[in-house]
């Protein structure tokens, strides 16, 4: 009778012993995501970024804009975004950066500004070319918009190119398309003061001929471009941009953009 009495302590210290172990493995787990809910890297737009790649099966980063294995991955992705989302119209990549996106479009492309490229809800946003812009990028100006995101994800990157050491130190982008590839060359940093956003809705809604001039305005405002840029009527210019100018601003108080010359893969 004694021995079985002290088998049933036993017992009971071991299920106590157990449930203890457990709770302490519950707090340990909650306190950790509590903590991590609330750092650097959770309120940052790393976590992101990164979770639309791998959403997309995109893992592997682009080099240069010339790496071919790699963007024929994206190429993949794109045909298969398309497929499930007529909005998607591209993807846009600058090698060696966080800007490695699908591109939406279409008349009413600002709802990406928080959907993603499924379609559904998310506050961060996917990366949009204006509405009044043609999907394809036959027009002479072309704007990109997307959030100015921390941790330089999406658009977040655009504020360290306003240096001239970081702008020199940028390779030349990818334009993808469903039919075709397309190089976008660096060319200037502007930071998007309100003569700066003046000027580009002027570019935007003026006519053809009135264009070339307005973007060499433009370009005189660069705080960094390249030498001996040139203009002309049969150009194809690609602005990325924070989203809706100055509603996201970096530490300076102004946002900035990135012009960029579209050309075909092989110039």
């Amino acid at each position: 009778m004694k021995q079985r009495s002290v088998k049933s302590k036993k017992k009971i210290y071991s299920q106590i012993f157990g449930i203890a172990v457990s709770l302490l493995l519950s707090v340990a787990v909650i306190s950790s995501a509590v903590f991590l809910h609330e750092s650097h890297y959770f309120n940052s737009s790393e976590s992101h970024v990164l979770e639309v790649l791998r959403g997309m099966d995109g893992k592997s980063e682009v080099r240069s804009w010339d790496d071919d294995r790699n963007l024929k991955r994206r190429e993949t992705l794109l045909q298969k975004g398309c497929a499930d989302n007529p909005d998607m119209i591209g993807w846009l990549v600058l090698p060696q950066t966080m800007i490695d996106y699908p591109l939406m479009g279409g008349t009413d492309s600002d709802r990406y500004t928080d959907h993603n490229y499924e379609g559904g809800y998310d506050l961060y946003g996917t990366p949009f070319l204006d509405s009044r812009n043609a999907v394809d990028f036959s027009d002479f100006f072309s704007l990109v918009f997307g959030h100015d995101m921390n941790n330089s994800a999406m658009f977040g990157s655009l504020d360290d190119f306003l240096q001239e050491s970081a702008f020199a130190d940028l390779s030349d982008g990818v334009l993808l398309l469903p039919d075709e590839r397309y190089r976008l060359e660096v060319t200037a940093s502007i930071a998007a003061t309100c003569p700066a956003q003046e000027l580009i809705d002027q570019i935007m809604t003026a006519d053809a001929a009135e264009q070339p001039q307005l973007l060499e305005q433009l370009l005189e405002m660069a705080a960094v471009k390249k030498d001996d840029v040139t203009v002309s009527e049969e150009d194809h210019w690609v602005m990325l941009s924070t989203l809706d100018y100055a509603d996201e601003k970096n530490d300076n108080g102004t946002p900035s953009m990135l012009l960029l010359k579209l050309r075909t893969s092989t110039t």
